[in-house]
């Protein structure tokens, strides 16, 4: 009788814990009993853990067990069903829980930019880049005292940080505590609202959060962004922008305007003089800007005297300052001077470089002065010619259909070319030595 009621409670163990198994709240227990004078060893079964919230024998579905008064009375009452889960109804179930930054100690999160912290409604500058971070306590079985509810390996913390910047590294940062693991963070970007978040895990070294040794871990990390001006995040002024739940201002300033001088020359040894081309250009955000006010400079110590009257602005003729003293030519430009303007003059080829005969190389720098005569670019430009006053070439009355050569009886024709450009020279002479051997015919 005793040995049939112990098999029957044993099926009856057997049945709940396979009925219970599945969710993963299982502990182990072996059962010893004598059958008539005999000893059964080793029986082993999984007894399920209560479930938290319900009396011993209720089933997960809220019904009744109607055989579970039955154990305590054959004597298994002694029986230990192994401590409650927590972690809600069902325990954790191995899953990551993700769990509030509340549960973190400690936690301390700043924004710098050039290394200065930035406080709550500061100013931040648009143009450079910030630094976020972020460090905190993390509560372990082995702390003194004992949290209420440490973190689990495997939890994770998030963090919200902004949908106004932009991530510039999307490296996963190792968490250490004297050497060891203790987790990972990581940045990303949602696609559809653009914020930024730091999600940390507890997935390093699983004794820290297990072992009783472990205690007053401390961990820190950090990552830089920058401002996405895209749309009218971009338009000068400033903008309101939440950085961890905090507000700040950013300060979008106005963009650069981008100045240009280019500076070109072209002989014209006809007229001995050299035509320059210098265009001028400001731009902002893409947009052309009036260049009235500012001063075109031009030294012409080292190029040649600015010829009068050859100075235009476009279409125009306007009258510009030269110094005969400095060599220095230069002009305000007037309101609607729309960017881009060219301005084109002539400058006079000294005479050494007009009467060379190799090739000729004149150049200089112009400039681009503000209102208060301050220098803001400058452009280089040059020209180079080689002149040529005369030439000579000669031909011989060579018959070529004759094969064989007769020195008798030959002429050459020399033809000189001189003054190719019509300039006017005046007292010109031309001369030419004849070689030996031959001899003068006509001329």
């Amino acid at each position: 009788m005793k040995k049939n009621i112990i098999k029957s409670l044993l099926s009856l163990i057997l049945s709940v814990s396979m009925l219970v198994t599945g969710l993963g709240l299982t502990v182990h227990a072996s059962v010893s009993e004598e059958l008539g004078g005999q000893t059964e060893a080793g029986v082993s079964t999984e007894i399920p853990a209560p479930i938290k919230g319900k009396p011993q024998g209720e089933q997960a579905d809220g019904l009744q067990d109607p055989e579970a008064g039955e154990i305590e009375e054959a004597g298994l009452s002694g029986l230990s069903t192994g401590p409650e889960v927590s972690g809600g109804q069902f325990g954790r179930l191995g899953l990551r829980e993700v769990v509030s930054q509340d549960r973190l100690t400690d936690l301390v999160a700043t924004v710098k930019q050039d290394g200065n912290l930035i406080d709550t409604g500061a100013t931040i500058t648009s143009t450079k880049p910030i630094r976020v971070d972020f460090s905190f306590g993390v509560p372990v079985k082995g702390d003194d005292p004992s949290p209420t509810n440490p973190i689990q390996h495997g939890d994770t913390v998030t963090f919200e940080i902004s949908s106004a910047f932009e991530l510039t590294s999307f490296n996963v940062i190792e968490l250490k505590k004297d050497g060891e693991t203790v987790g990972h963070a990581a940045f990303t970007t949602d696609p559809n609202t653009n914020m930024v978040t730091a999600t940390v895990t507890f997935d390093g070294k699983e004794q820290i959060f297990t072992d009783n040794s472990y205690s007053k871990v401390k961990v820190s990390f950090g990552g830089e962004f920058t401002y996405d001006s895209s749309g009218a995040s971009g338009n000068p002024g400033g903008h309101t922008v939440t950085i961890l739940e905090k507000e700040y201002t950013v300060n979008v300033p106005d963009a650069p305007i981008v100045y240009d001088v280019t500076k070109s020359g072209e002989a014209n040894l006809k007229d001995q003089s050299i035509e320059w081309t210098v265009n001028i250009s400001a731009t902002q955000n893409g947009q052309s800007l009036d260049l009235a006010g500012y001063k075109f400079s031009d030294n012409l110590k080292d190029v040649g005297n600015y010829i009068k009257n050859s100075f235009k602005v476009a279409t125009s003729e306007p009258t510009p300052e030269w110094n005969e003293t400095t060599k220095e030519l230069s002009y305000v430009l007037l309101p609607n001077s729309i960017s881009p303007q060219t301005i084109t003059f002539k400058t006079a080829i000294p005479d050494d470089m007009y009467y060379a005969t190799g090739q000729q190389t004149i150049g200089n720098t112009a400039k681009l002065l503000d209102s208060t005569s301050l220098p803001i670019t400058e452009g280089a430009g040059s020209a180079t010619f080689t002149p040529e006053w005369i030439t000579k070439t000669g031909a011989t009355n060579d018959d070529v259909n004759v094969v064989e050569y007769h020195p008798e009886n030959r002429t050459i024709t020399w033809t000189i070319t001189a003054n190719q450009y019509a300039a006017k020279l005046y007292n010109v002479i031309i001369t030419d030595v004849l070689p030996e051997g031959l001899e003068l015919a006509s001329a």
